[in-house]
């Protein structure tokens, strides 16, 4: 079984409403998981280097979550909090297909260039 867990807060000063949720794999298989924001407002998804993380599709977040494991994952709004603030779309066993391109992008890790380039003088 997949289940989530979820909480939100609102900052009225800023007039947001930060979702966090937490989704786990009780199966004995690798899950592809998909939820939705049920929220009434667009999603402001988490970004790495100013570009929107791979797993995120507007209102939608999609995930492999290996069995037993878990996977965090949050987006803010400027819509009012629900008791129920994301819905499980999908969750089904992974394939042995070849990656998407998203998922690979998924995978990897940061990279920049180093701050500081070394010279030698001749």
């Amino acid at each position: 079984m997949v289940s989530i867990r979820t909480t939100t807060t609102r900052k009225h000063e800023a007039e947001v409403t930060l979702v966090r949720a937490t989704v786990t794999n009780g199966r004995s298989t690798t899950q592809t998981v998909t939820v939705r924001s049920r929220l009434d407002g667009p999603v402001w998804p988490p970004r790495r280097n100013r570009l929107i993380i791979p797993e995120w599709t507007e209102k939608t977040w999609t995930a492999e979550i290996a069995p037993g494991e878990c996977r965090g994952f949050g987006f803010a709004t400027p819509a009012e909090p629900l008791e129920e603030p994301i819905e499980l779309v999908s969750a089904s066993r992974s394939t042995d297909e070849q990656p998407t391109s998203r998922a690979v992008i998924a995978s990897l890790e940061e990279w920049s260039p180093p701050g500081i380039v070394s010279s030698e003088e001749q």
